[in-house]
């Protein structure tokens, strides 16, 4: 189920939304850009200011958190 609230932290399963344009840095650069074709679940690695450091599919993005959505066991 999907939570109203927004507040994500280190080791929260996530739903993320197809259509989320993802991005990978290095040195505070993007180099690599992936947008989400297919609604996942993403696991949040790191968690700093509005953005969130996610694992999906086997490699850490950085998305904004406005963007993610817990799950709960509701």
């Amino acid at each position: 189920m999907l939570s109203k609230q927004k507040k994500m932290k280190k080791g929260d399963i996530a739903h993320l939304p197809s259509g989320v344009l993802l991005q990978q840095m290095e040195g505070g650069i993007p180099f690599r850009y992936h947008n989400v074709k297919k609604p996942a679940s993403v696991v949040v690695i790191e968690k700093h200011d509005d953005m969130c450091r996610v694992l999906f599919q086997g490699g850490s993005w950085i998305v904004e958190d406005r963007y993610l959505y817990p799950l709960t066991e509701d």
